[in-house]
């Protein structure tokens, strides 16, 4: 079976070799810094919160957002809860996730990402390889090859013994048991 082509995921009309990816940098200072959510989000301790805003300064709607190390873990719920997801809403969290690493603020990581109908039902789940991200980045690939390898994650059809009803982002930090509440952007 063949998988969506990067076609389509849909495009920008002043960007039409890019269908996923529409990119913006954000330079808004968070509130109450001077800096840039990018720059709160720096490097392998990533600040989930400031990820999560980033996020939804992007339009995702954020459930949770978990890093560790070696990875990032993101929930969002849909606005579009059909079988399938939404290829926007995959590009937007791309696109956050690239333009911190553009900007130098985060390492290039592997991002796990869920996304909800609701609060309890996976619509889909797929992933970003850090290799991606640096082959991007350095040019190595092209914006066309990074969606169609994004697509060809995807997963929709999930068995029974998956555990989808559990916590979706479930990326493990260091820091686990210090998290505050209103954090990472936990509900």
């Amino acid at each position: 079976m063949e998988g969506p082509s990067a076609s389509d995921m849909g495009s920008h009309p002043s960007v039409p070799s890019r269908p996923v990816l529409r990119r913006r940098v954000n330079d808004r200072p968070v509130p109450g810094t001077s800096k840039s959510p990018a720059s709160v989000a720096a490097g392998m301790t990533t600040d989930e919160s400031a990820l999560a805003r980033e996020l939804r300064a992007d339009g995702i709607d954020v459930a949770d957002v978990r890093a560790s190390p070696d990875r990032i873990a993101v929930a969002f719920t849909t606005t579009l809860p059909g079988a399938r997801p939404d290829h926007g809403e995959i590009g937007r969290v791309c696109n956050t996730v690239i333009d911190l690493v553009e900007a130098g603020e985060l390492e290039p990581t592997r991002v796990e990402a869920t996304s909800l109908r609701f609060e309890d039902d996976v619509q889909a789940t797929w992933h970003v390889e850090a290799g991606w991200l640096e082959g991007l980045t350095s040019y190595r690939i092209s914006e066309e090859e990074f969606s169609a390898r994004v697509l060809d994650t995807v997963e929709t059809e999930f068995d029974d013994d998956t555990g989808t009803d559990a916590p979706h982002a479930t990326a493990e930090s260091d820091d686990e048991a210090e998290r505050a509440a209103g954090d990472g952007g936990s509900r």
